[in-house]
């Protein structure tokens, strides 16, 4: 079973999943946020308190704000856990590619096809007025 944590500074996860929620219209209950320094006092008391309830058979992959960021590296330490998936620079794009589309598509491709859209997606519009 696929699990999804979204865990950002602030209260950006929170936002996020909210998001989420209001695009698919779904109830999205294998979500969970971790808004690191606002109500969760000890990020990493909680992620090790989830992954030590992760069961064998289950999978959690984990959507955090920024690499090198304290609350991605706060997983770093589960890097060799081969159910733990780290994912940084996370936003509505990549959420909505993992978490709702292709679920018939094994996990690790999800992933791999999501964060490309996502960088593929990424475009500068319009340059505005050239600074003079």
């Amino acid at each position: 079973m696929e699990n999804y944590l979204i865990a950002t500074h602030g209260n950006l996860a929170k936002e996020l999943i909210n998001t989420l929620k209001l695009l698919s219209g779904e109830a999205l209950e294998n979500c969970q946020t971790l808004c690191a320094y606002t109500e969760d006092r000890d990020p990493e008391t909680t992620i090790r308190t989830m992954i030590e309830q992760l069961g064998d058979e289950q999978q959690l992959v984990v959507f955090a704000d920024m690499f090198g960021s304290s609350v991605s590296n706060f997983f770093m330490e589960y890097q060799t856990d081969p159910r733990i998936f780290l994912i940084t620079g996370v936003n509505v794009d990549l959420l909505i590619n993992v978490i709702l589309l292709n679920q018939e598509l094994p996990l690790v491709q999800r992933i791999e096809e999501a964060i490309q859209q996502s960088r593929d997606r990424m475009l500068l519009i319009m340059k505005g007025k050239k600074d003079e």
